[in-house]
């Protein structure tokens, strides 16, 4: 497994990004934000590359906002279908191979299925032209989305069927939706190519975010069925708690600890 995380919670700063990676041992970056600017449109672009390389740094993903609206949205959708060729070529500049991408908003359907296939149809169009590039679109689960669960995700992936496809997965996600994400992650299967690494639990109707371990998604336990089943990808550290320093290595250190028990 690669150690990473998503940066832009605590710090849109490159500088900052970077001295946080190195204290907290960790090995590559998810890009969302950089700066002002949503990836794959930096706007210092050749600061970050030079940062990347002076500090050894990978990045796990590219995070660009793609297939965030519903699908009625067609004119949005569309936009995101051509704007994969900007997103491509900043993969490759920072010999990236993996995006991250979202599974549309909810609206109101008659027919789910239909639904399905209409997402399915056009995230196999979008994983043909990155599969071309030797670019994996990771598609990842969030609780307020169409694709909210593993379940949920396992089915999507069905019917995209293409090998460039792959599920992000974020088992606390799947917790805020309702499924247990033992139940979730085995439904992926061999399909997970990222994990993302945080934890929560419910007061009453309410979310509460938690250190990893200390939440109801059970880490270590679910690393060790994750890599059960093949899992190898990156496992990157998504931080929504303050303060940053302080609870960014507590995070780190039980991901890293975790990690080495499991390989």
């Amino acid at each position: 497994m690669i150690p990473a995380w998503l940066p832009d919670t605590v710090t849109r700063d490159i500088d900052r990004a970077m001295h946080y990676t190195m204290l907290w041992g960790l090995e590559a970056l998810e890009l969302r934000m950089i700066g002002s600017s949503r990836v794959p449109h930096v706007i210092n672009e050749e600061k970050l590359s030079r940062r990347l390389l002076e500090y050894d740094v990978a990045v796990a993903s590219i995070i660009p906002g793609l297939f965030e609206a519903p699908l009625s949205a067609r004119l949005e959708w569309m936009n995101d279908l051509l704007l994969l060729d900007d997103c491509i070529d900043f993969c490759k500049r920072l010999h990236c191979t993996r995006m991250v991408v979202s599974g549309f908003a909810p609206e109101d359907e008659k027919d789910a299925s239909t639904a399905l296939d209409r997402v399915a149809e056009i995230l196999r169009q979008a994983a043909e032209k990155v599969h071309q590039a030797g670019i994996t679109l990771a598609v990842i689960n969030e609780s307020d989305m169409l694709i909210s669960t593993g379940a949920q995700l396992a089915r999507l992936l069905a019917h995209v069927d293409h090998p460039a496809c792959l599920a992000a997965w974020s088992p606390a996600e799947a917790l805020r939706a309702g499924e247990n994400p033992a139940d979730g992650a085995q439904l992926l299967g061999e399909r997970i190519t990222l994990v993302r690494f945080r934890d929560g639990r419910f007061r009453g109707d309410t979310w509460q975010e938690t250190l990893p371990g200390e939440g109801d998604v059970g880490w270590p336990e679910h690393l060790h069925q994750l890599h059960d089943q093949g899992f190898d990808g990156v496992l990157s550290m998504e931080l929504l708690l303050k303060p940053a320093g302080k609870k960014g290595l507590q995070a780190a250190t039980r991901m890293l600890q975790w990690m080495r028990q499991v390989s």
